[in-house]
């Protein structure tokens, strides 16, 4: 009887386990092919085919959501809070959105097909983190980086984790951060992107063979420079990934496109992570700070530069930041997992951490082996696993 009993119990376990993970991948809708999914708080769509077809896809499963994020960040927050000119906001986002490809213009002209918004308000959204910098008098925001593997993680696979810094007031578009996954038809490489509602250029983004990028300000050592005659490097980013099965393609990219403004452009794989500083006049790749830990926050470090750190603490606290998570990451070499990297990322830095508590609007943790990232947007969603493996390998 108790041998029947256990039998029962560990057939039910299994279909329980089977049909969460079906409960998971199961769309919230589905409109031409493309999907919505919900992890928990968090929005994830699966677009797939040409270009105009994958924006309207977005355009009509995110339709409510464009228009709501619309009104509270542009109407109800930049013109009506902020004071702003419409037509000087929508000139920034025409002039940046001038320079794109034409395959990427096609997903916001797809997105003006079906999300009852017109162009000129997408491409505002596109643009919502630049219309909204520009208007800031704001000046401590910071983003911060640590990837470890090798004997950081006991020979376990590669975790990065990332604090997305940005203007205190972000904070209330917790539920405007959304997962989208281009599946382009011509033969491009799947690409996952994490940002806002709209939001097409990348901040952050991961592919199907597993390279992961994000990208940090930094103006403090490359200066506080913009080219408009360059096609948007968040663009090129996203191209960039669509193109690469390699690191080494994508280190020829990095080298080979120029940026409009000052960054740090950190990109991992299963392997190894790399640094790329880069000014709009030049690109140096910064290899780890020891074998198996590469840090990065707003400052450049490279030596070559010429440039010495900062001895006063710069306005958003990135020496600070990038020392302590050094500290960390020598305090725990050894135990570096998803979990660790999230406790580690919840640590605030007046506790020996690198989170700011106003500024830190969302935080990632992802093992580009495996395909997992998980998302934390503080006030609004913990720490949530998303395993995009089943959506890149069965095109679900």
């Amino acid at each position: 009887m108790k041998r029947i009993v256990l039998i029962l119990f560990i057939i039910f376990s299994f279909f329980s386990i089977a049909n969460a993970q079906d409960m998971k991948l199961k769309p919230f809708s589905i409109f031409e092919g493309g999907k919505r999914y919900k992890f928990g708080k968090i929005d994830l769509l699966d677009l797939h085919g040409d270009y105009r077809e994958m924006g309207r896809q977005y355009g009509m499963l995110m339709k409510d959501d464009l228009k709501k994020f619309y009104h509270l960040s542009v109407e109800k927050h930049l013109l009506k809070h902020e004071g702003l000119n419409y037509q000087e906001i929508r000139d920034i986002a025409a002039n940046l959105f001038d320079t794109y490809p034409q395959r990427f213009k096609e997903i916001i002209y797809g997105m003006v097909e079906t999300s009852g918004l017109d162009v000129d308000k997408l491409i505002i959204l596109d643009q919502i983190l630049a219309v909204s910098y520009v208007s800031s008098t704001y000046n401590n925001m910071g983003c911060s980086t640590i990837a470890t593997w090798g004997d950081y993680t006991s020979g376990g696979p590669l975790v990065l984790g990332r604090n997305f810094d940005y203007i205190d007031y972000f904070r209330n578009f917790g539920e405007y951060l959304v997962v989208t996954m281009y599946s382009p038809n011509d033969g491009s490489i799947p690409v996952a992107t994490i940002g806002y509602d709209g939001q097409v250029g990348v901040m952050n983004a991961i592919n199907r063979v597993g390279i992961f990028l994000e990208n940090n300000e930094a103006i403090v050592s490359g200066g506080n420079i913009f080219y408009s005659n360059r096609t948007h490097f968040f663009i090129q980013e996203l191209a960039a990934l669509l193109n690469s099965y390699t690191m080494e393609t994508l280190d020829a990219y990095m080298n080979t496109i120029r940026t409009n403004c000052s960054l740090i452009v950190n990109i991992a794989d299963e392997n190894n992570a790399y640094s790329y500083e880069t000014p709009p006049f030049d690109t140096k790749r910064r290899n780890a700070d020891h074998p198996g830990l590469l840090v990065a926050t707003n400052h450049f470090v490279d030596p070559t530069w010429g440039v010495l750190e900062p001895i006063h603490d710069t306005p958003d606290f990135s020496v600070r930041r990038r020392k302590n998570l050094l500290a960390m990451a020598e305090r725990y070499k050894g135990e570096f997992s998803p979990k660790k990297m999230m406790e580690i990322l919840d640590i605030s830095i007046k506790d020996g951490g690198a989170t700011l508590p106003k500024v830190t609007i969302y935080q990632i943790v992802v093992v580009p082996k495996e395909l997992k990232l998980w998302l934390k947007i503080p006030g609004f969603q913990n720490w949530t696993e998303i395993d995009l493996k089943p959506l890149f390998e069965n095109g679900a």
